[in-house]
């Protein structure tokens, strides 16, 4: 378990203060099987850095994977196993596939109540509303400022007031 790091120069003491097999048993608990024990370091380095970070999972392997292969492409010497090395055994722990993604949700189609510049009574509101494009646009106390709004808002609409 990797502990939590106030700040970065204690995360940096951490990681210098592990030892191979302490690198090894890191990277074997998240599922990577390094090459050899240079790339052991490596991955252990930013998984340290990683969880640091906060990401935890896929995100925290994909990070340190991907900041090794970068950094073994520019110094290859840090991915190359030593002369005296003999080979890792790690055994990992099988990922468990992810879940398949849901399905996507049919998209909301707004319910037409009432026609373009429908005026409509709402007693228990007080008042008068006015539709348009499926929704109340406007809501007055009288039938003639809703009528009003839709001459000087949409002035193509023709009003219909419903009792």
């Amino acid at each position: 378990m990797i502990p939590k790091f106030e700040t970065q120069t204690e995360m940096i003491a951490y990681v210098h203060s592990l030892t191979d097999a302490d690198r090894i048993r890191i990277v074997a608990e998240h599922g990577i099987a390094p090459k050899n024990r240079s790339e052991a370091s490596v991955l252990a380095d930013y998984i340290v850095q990683g969880v640091s970070k906060g990401l935890t999972g896929a995100a925290l392997t994909a990070y340190a994977e991907e900041r090794t292969k970068r950094l073994i492409a520019i110094m290859p010497h840090l991915g190359r196993a030593q002369p005296d090395e003999e080979p890792i055994v790690v055994e990992v722990a099988p990922v468990a596939p992810a879940p398949a993604p849901a399905a996507p949700k049919a998209p909301r189609v707004a319910k037409t109540k009432y026609a373009d510049g429908t005026i409509v009574a709402r007693p228990d509101r007080g008042g008068f509303e006015g539709w348009y494009a499926g929704k109340a646009e406007a809501f007055r106390p009288t039938v003639e400022k809703v009528a009003s709004f839709f001459a000087k808002k949409y002035p193509e609409v023709k009003t219909v007031v419903l009792a």
